[in-house]
């Protein structure tokens, strides 16, 4: 802040120094010199202490940026999966509750393939197993592995 305060200052005294030095010499003849002359010095005022910046700027190192993206994008993933899993467990539970099947989806395994399509791997349910084993195959397809949720005996 102080190095632009400087060049202001500098800038300023350099141009009242023109202005009185014009008034000064009233040769017309040499007001073309006289003012480039007094111009590069105004010139030189302002950009000698602007010069004494040292703006330093650290790139990140682009492995390192590119780690932190591949991390970034991994979580970003995850995120959507998750979000994905849990909405596919409340349809899934609201359609059950639409049918009065005693059964409820605890959890789902869901892969996100590569073109946005999403799969479901397996289910984990509470209730009745095979009415719910039943209604989710014919739901999502006979390919889903449907278990029942352990109980931890406590």
């Amino acid at each position: 802040m102080e190095t632009i305060r400087t060049a202001v200052f500098c800038g300023c005294c350099a141009a009242l120094a023109l202005t009185i030095a014009g008034e000064l010499i009233s040769a017309e003849h040499f007001a073309k010199q006289i003012r480039l002359l007094f111009t590069l010095i105004l010139a030189a005022a302002i950009l000698r202490p602007l010069t004494a910046l040292h703006l330093h700027f650290d790139l990140p190192d682009p492995e390192t940026a590119q780690d932190i993206a591949a991390a970034q994008y991994a979580d970003a993933q995850e995120i959507f999966r998750n979000a994905a899993a849990e909405r596919i467990c409340t349809a899934l539970n609201l359609a059950f509750a639409e049918k009065d099947i005693p059964c409820e989806v605890v959890s789902v395994d869901v892969h996100i393939a590569a073109d946005g399509s999403i799969g479901i791997n397996e289910a984990i349910i509470r209730g009745n197993l095979l009415t719910g084993s039943v209604y989710l195959r014919e739901w999502l397809g006979s390919g889903i592995t449907v278990r029942e949720e352990v109980q931890a005996d406590a």
